[in-house]
């Protein structure tokens, strides 16, 4: 995590709980990530967020 802006971004993506939300939050918060780093930023977020929370309801879908 880089800056305190992005910590902010990470923290408020680990409280979406639906793929929706999370795609909101990705497009408005950290428009200059490529693909690839949102891609594994996300997947480190949500391995992150499910192993402090549980599993992810299933009806939010993966990403």
């Amino acid at each position: 995590i880089e800056s305190k802006h992005d910590h902010v971004a990470i923290n408020a993506l680990m409280r979406c709980k639906s793929r929706q939300k999370v795609q909101a939050f990705m497009s408005i918060a950290m428009p200059p990530f490529t693909a690839k780093q949102l891609h594994e930023t996300l997947g480190e977020v949500l391995e992150a967020y499910e192993k402090r929370y549980g599993p992810i309801e299933k009806e939010a879908g993966r990403l």
